[in-house]
């Protein structure tokens, strides 16, 4: 194992930033104070219990391949933050609960580093972004974000964003980065950019206050309440998950697939013969796969969703939702046929994704269920399109989204297939690395079967011999000597 002394930057780019006047930033201090969402919430009282948790950090990391000028970088990400009315909050407790308040001005900081003539330039930066991660922002005193750029050489520049969950999604970070080449490429050619207006967090607020009385709100709450009320267990990897201390963090543990480009090219096939969405599909994917490995033909699974409506879908905040998701899957069932349900589906329950999933535990304490986990994360984020910095390709990797309760399967992928990369997280306190290397294995198995053999039912597409099944579900997730008992 290499160990370095963390380096200075070769240069800080530091400087206090105001936002300018776009819709609603001209508020008074009174309108700009607002309490905490409710997906924000849960976030601070976690965050709160353990301070020093670098666990709600979600972070993108963009490698360019072409030479960049640092000092125009810096401008640029300058002005993509004068956009985004989040990342000038600040959180702070007050009687009538935690708050928070768009600040009028935010000290920004860019470290640059210029690896060009060390020895071992990947293995620093990974250093360097790995510490960076591993140190939590604290949200009452610092700003919700910081920010690296390293050198390697004339034509590959890393740029790295970390931001505190509280503020900003998944979604948002694809948002930001976006942006960030489009006026980086604006300023090479000495284009002017205009300041976009990405929404006023006022005018969230307000639209949330307006669905929570409203018929809608009433509806999408007897929708889910009823569907809670089935019992549905959630589907389990380890039979301990629910019995975690509640508040227990633990460490991330992560690998990647990056599916072949033919494999890619099947999926998107498949998306189009079945008339579903390339999101749709693989869903599908990752769900017969930990329905495979668990043995459960019937259980909930945790999707998170985007809350978003046409009028703040480019504005970067913390609006995700969670939902529960059901898919029955019988021997019989081919992958298609999961496909086509799966889409059935999500189509009945996308017109009731505002209802948050923090009313939905409520529900579930109210009546007696003491577990309030809806089972591994199923996600897909589809905004991964191809970036350009002055026309130098991009590519960006996703360094966390924020803590695993127990198993998270993420894929990327852009609307055209042109690639699908998958990242399988972990709960370190409830499995072992060793359980993930098999597990990664087993789903590159699964995703080269299903792919290859989609009208095939799904018992008879290759994963896990029946040893190997019992020693990555029971041997492997042998962690109890590690859960700390409820109290």
């Amino acid at each position: 194992m290499k160990i370095f002394n963390l380096p200075s930057p070769t240069e800080i780019y530091f400087e206090v930033i105001s936002p300018p006047l776009i819709a609603g930033s001209d508020l008074s201090p009174e309108q700009k104070n607002f309490s905490l969402s409710a997906g924000q919430i849960g976030i601070w009282f976690a965050q709160q219990l353990d301070p020093k948790n670098p666990a709600f950090l979600l972070g993108e990391q963009i490698d360019i391949y072409g030479e960049i000028n640092p000092g125009l970088f810096s401008k640029s990400l300058k002005s993509v933050i004068q956009e985004c009315e989040s990342l000038f909050l600040t959180f702070f407790d007050s009687p009538e609960g935690p708050k928070q308040y768009v600040q009028n001005s935010v000290c920004y900081t860019l470290d640059y580093y210029d690896l060009s003539n060390s020895e071992q330039p990947l293995d620093i930066s990974k250093f360097i972004i790995d510490s960076a991660l591993s140190e939590p922002i604290d949200i009452s005193h610092e700003p919700p974000f910081k920010f690296k750029l390293l050198k390697f050489n004339s034509s590959h520049y890393r740029w790295t964003g970390i931001f505190h969950h509280i503020a900003i999604d998944g979604y948002s970070l694809a948002l930001f980065s976006n942006r960030l080449g489009d006026i980086y490429s604006s300023l090479s050619n000495n284009s002017e950019h205009l300041i976009e207006s990405n929404g006023s967090l006022s005018k969230i607020f307000n639209a949330t206050n307006e669905y929570n009385l409203s018929n809608d709100y009433n509806k999408d709450k007897i929708f889910w309440d009823e569907f809670l009320e089935q019992g549905i267990p959630p589907t389990f990897l380890n039979n301990k998950s629910d019995r975690l201390p509640k508040g227990s963090l633990g460490k991330r543990l992560r690998k990647s697939i990056l599916l072949s480009p033919s494999s890619c090219k099947k999926l998107l096939e498949l998306s189009n013969k079945c008339n579903s969405p390339l999101s749709n599909v693989l869903i599908t994917l990752l769900t017969a796969f930990i329905h495979r490995l668990s043995g459960f033909q019937d259980g909930l699974f945790s999707l998170p969703i985007s809350a978003r409506t046409d009028a703040n879908r480019r504005t970067p905040f913390m609006l995700s939702n969670i939902v529960p998701f059901e898919l029955k899957i019988y021997p019989n069932d081919c992958f298609i046929d999961l496909i086509l349900a799966t889409s059935r589906i999500i189509k009945n329950f996308y017109p009731h994704r505002f209802y948050r999933w923090e009313e939905m535990n409520r529900h579930q304490s109210q009546i007696g269920k003491s577990n309030t986990f809806f089972g591994p994360v199923i996600n897909v984020l589809s905004n991964h399109n191809k970036l350009l910095f002055n026309n130098f390709t991009a590519t960006r990797t996703n360094l966390s989204l924020g803590p695993v309760d127990d198993v998270s399967l993420t894929a990327y992928t852009d609307k055209d297939a042109t690639f699908i990369s998958i990242d399988i997280d972990l709960n370190s306190l409830l499995h072992t690395e060793e359980y993930q290397d098999t597990l990664t294995v087993a789903l590159e198995d699964f995703l080269e079967s299903a792919v290859a053999n989609p009208d095939q039912s799904i018992s008879k597409l290759s994963i896990l011999s029946p040893d190997e099944r019992h020693t990555i579900l029971q041997k492997w997730n042998d962690t109890e000597q590690l859960l700390a008992p409820k109290t």
